[in-house]
């Protein structure tokens, strides 16, 4: 990603808040007017043509996973893994409209059990994660587990992240139900 899309995906997180993909996966292939091309036109798919082959939900036609930072791979997921040049044309141009559309899967996606630092200074590739039981904070750095922290408030979470980064302070979001 470069230096602009970073900029203009902060302003768009700060003005809408967290984006959530997991609904984009339900959104009707039918309805027209959601998805518009990089031209600014509707991006429209053909109920009938042979890259929908019958689906009604984007999510029967494709999925995608987040690879690494703004990296994202998608999959099609009907008819033949190695589909003639016009269907694959037209699955490369939905890819492209989704992420014309939803910039915001270029970061990584959101998973339960994940505590999201305040601290804009922190980059997208640290993660911490809880445990099930809540008693211990893992810091993975893009894909690679680090270090295991025993907590047991979300202070100790603070301090436990603001080590992981040697110099740069976290802080967690306390929500009602947070510890500490």
């Amino acid at each position: 990603m470069d230096e602009k899309l970073i900029n203009y995906l902060v302003a768009r997180r700060a003005t809408n808040g967290s984006f959530c993909a997991e609904w984009l996966q339900h959104a009707s292939i039918d309805t027209s007017g959601w998805l518009i091309d990089r031209n600014g036109r509707p991006y429209r798919l053909a109920k009938t043509s042979a890259l929908v082959n019958g689906c009604e939900r984007i999510g029967d036609l494709v999925d995608w996973v987040w690879t690494s930072k703004g990296v994202i791979t998608f999959r099609k997921l009907t008819g033949s893994t190695s589909p003639p040049g016009p269907i694959r044309r037209a699955f490369e141009r939905l890819c492209a409209a989704l992420l014309y559309n939803y910039p915001e899967l270029l970061y990584r996606p959101r998973r339960e059990q994940i505590l999201r630092p305040t601290t804009p200074e922190i980059q997208q590739h640290h993660e911490w994660a809880l445990s099930s039981d809540s008693t211990t904070l893992v810091h993975t750095d893009t894909r690679s587990e680090g270090t295991r922290h025993l907590i047991s408030t979300m202070s100790s979470c603070d301090k436990a992240a603001t080590s992981d980064l040697r110099r740069t302070q976290v802080t967690f979001k306390r929500t009602q139900d947070s510890r500490g």
